[in-house]
């Protein structure tokens, strides 16, 4: 027994090599990439916090409460604490998690797949668009993407302990994770039984008493936590009447919740998905037409595809917020390794080029990006890169026009996001305004700082400027676009 489990580690760990060389290179590459997008609300305000209070907090106040449960945070000021605060410790921070996700996905492909399905599971993880972005911007999802794919793993690979390990960090790092409880408990349950077709009802009622247990302790912890938080601060997630409550509620209207659904349809295609959907519908026609049996690895990777794929973006639907790319990279890596598993129904020249077309859908899918003002998810891309040059440029402008005269500049999510939460520097950059806290006219203030980056900049306001006011600095670099417009 012990001899087959090291032939098997051995087997294994030249892709592991490779995936972890392969990240800690990245990691190497990005180490001055500032924080970006959600990062800075939930990841660098709450780190700064408890770094700046000496640890001594767990607890914060609203305008630096992430509303998810703030342990990676913590994590993070705990690794500025003992190595400094920087932008590469924060990188660094990050890795084992973004490896970890891999390694899940990885494990998963390695239970189900002969060698040659290894290799291309490991190059569709590394190139998935979603995934290594996040790994680049180093992505606050990560910890919880982490736990989804190790009781995912768990789940498929019938070995509980990674089930277990795995909802620790699904519930304790991301609210979404509340979403994924019971999806992953439907999975367990369905891939448990799925075999068990004449006793079903009652393989199911035996399944609920033997596999509950795996999720005990994931559940008692974060039910700890937010009694905790309701004990010390009066609420369970956030104050009724914070920024939080006024884009992270419940219960739209129906319009609102078709509106969602269809944006998670259009998130479940873009990016180069659309291929790999095309490709499993025709495998699955071709298995209907030859009437072929379903193997162990289709049959429970389908099914953990469907599931996954409906129950999330229908849980979406109850929550008026926006569905971001980033949400479902767990249903893009499934896709993926279902789609390794079916084209085995097909001739060997015709999965070569499946293949190919796979790889090279993927890798275009970083340049995915819609013209403004359609909203991007630009965590989700590489295209995003020269934005942090620019944004650096205007910073440095702003704050130079800010020593000869107090001024104001109205712009827009990320971009009003002060020097010291972003890259971490000193530099002062006064005056930077939501639009959102006055009228959003043009009249209302002198300058305007714009940028395709800015989904929520409104278009009529940015055709106004781009009429009336005079443009004091621009730039542009690949599919950034950023201008500073004033307006006296």
């Amino acid at each position: 027994m012990k001899s087959s489990l090291s032939h098997k580690f051995k087997a294994e760990l030249p892709y592991y090599t490779i995936l972890a060389s392969f990240y800690v290179i990245l990691t190497i590459l990005t180490l001055s990439i500032p924080f970006f997008w959600d990062n800075i609300a939930l990841i660098s305000k709450p780190a700064q916090a408890f770094y700046e209070q000496h640890l001594q907090i767990l607890l914060l106040p609203p305008e630096f409460n992430p509303i998810h449960p703030p342990f990676y945070a913590y994590y993070l000021a705990v690794i500025w604490t003992v190595f400094g605060k920087s932008l590469a410790a924060m990188h660094w921070a990050i890795l084992p998690f973004l490896f970890g996700v891999a390694l899940a996905t990885l494990k998963i492909a390695f239970y189900f797949f002969p060698s040659s399905g290894r290799f291309w599971a490991g190059l569709f993880i590394i190139i998935q668009p979603g995934l290594l972005a996040q790994g680049i911007y180093a992505g606050s999802d990560l910890p919880y993407l982490c736990g989804i794919m190790f009781s995912l793993m768990g789940i498929l690979t019938q070995k509980r302990y990674y089930l277990t390990f795995g909802l620790i960090f699904v519930l304790l790092t991301n609210l979404k994770g509340l979403i994924w409880l019971p999806i992953l408990f439907v999975i367990d349950v369905l891939v448990r039984n799925y075999s068990n077709t004449q006793n079903y009802f009652s393989g199911f009622k035996s399944s609920l008493t033997k596999i509950y247990r795996a999720y005990l302790p994931g559940c008692i912890l974060v039910v700890a936590w937010f009694v905790y938080q309701y004990l010390h601060l009066g609420y369970f997630i956030y104050p009724k009447h914070s920024h939080w409550s006024q884009g992270e509620g419940f219960f739209g209207n129906f319009s609102q919740m078709l509106r969602s659904l269809a944006v998670s349809g259009w998130r479940l295609l873009d990016n180069g998905h659309i291929i790999g959907w095309t490709i499993l519908l025709f495998c699955l026609f071709i298995i209907r037409r030859e009437k072929l049996p379903f193997t162990t690895a289709q049959s429970k990777l389908l099914l953990t595809l469907i599931v996954s794929a409906v129950l999330f973006p229908a849980a979406l639907m109850l929550r008026d917020a926006p569905n971001m790319h980033r949400y479902f990279i767990p249903v893009y890596l499934l896709l993926w390794l279902a789609v390794l598993a079916f084209i085995e129904v097909l001739q060997p020249i015709t999965q070569k080029i499946v293949v190919i077309l796979s790889l090279a859908a993927l890798l275009s899918g970083h340049w995915w990006v819609y013209p403004y003002p359609i909203a991007n998810s630009w965590d989700n891309t590489l295209a995003t890169l020269p934005y942090f040059k620019l944004n650096a440029q205007a910073d440095i402008v702003i704050s130079n026009l800010n020593t000869s005269k107090k001024i104001t500049v109205g712009t827009e999510f990320p971009l009003y996001a002060a020097p010291k939460y972003k890259d971490l520097t000193d530099l002062v950059v006064d005056g930077l305004m939501d639009i959102g806290e006055f009228s959003g006219k043009r009249d209302t203030v002198p300058y305007f700082l714009w940028s395709n980056v800015s989904n929520d900049f409104p278009p009529e306001l940015h055709d106004s400027l781009s009429q009336y006011c005079n443009v004091l600095w621009q730039g542009q670099d690949g599919f950034i676009k950023m201008t500073l417009f004033e307006c006296q």
